[in-house]
């Protein structure tokens, strides 16, 4: 069951889980943990549904998953706390779905560039000074 699965490890003080009525959806266990400590409602906005299970598009791999207005959290088992809760890659997802050949005319920007040695990409210009 979710909720044994994502049950919360936090204090007492806290509640388990928060029913929110502007969408009639609760969050709970791990995911409110997360939602809490991470910036809440100015963050990741309300939930938009309860807990499922769903393929992630990014590797395949089922996760339990909610959707926030402004994210998707993924429990992923297989990672210790605090780092077993993660927010999906929606620009890696956007990207993808959008470019599957990648960026026409994708040029790098030679405005302060910084090249990521992990994954040969460059960072510069305004995104860079942001």
């Amino acid at each position: 069951m979710l909720t044994t699965l994502l049950s919360s490890s936090s204090t007492l003080a806290q509640p388990s889980s928060r029913y929110f009525s502007e969408t009639s959806c609760t969050v709970q266990g791990r995911f409110l943990a997360y939602w809490q400590q991470h910036g809440g409602l100015t963050q990741f906005g309300y939930p938009l549904t309860e807990e499922l299970s769903e393929p992630s598009p990014v590797d395949q791999k089922v996760y339990v998953t909610q959707y926030f207005a402004r994210a998707m959290f993924e429990y992923h088992s297989e990672d210790q706390p605090p780092n077993d809760i993660l927010i999906t890659l929606l620009g890696v997802q956007s990207y993808k779905q959008k470019y599957p050949n990648g960026t026409p005319n994708q040029y790098v920007s030679q405005d302060n560039p910084y090249t990521f040695a992990a994954t040969g990409k460059t960072l510069s210009g305004k995104f860079r000074t942001y």
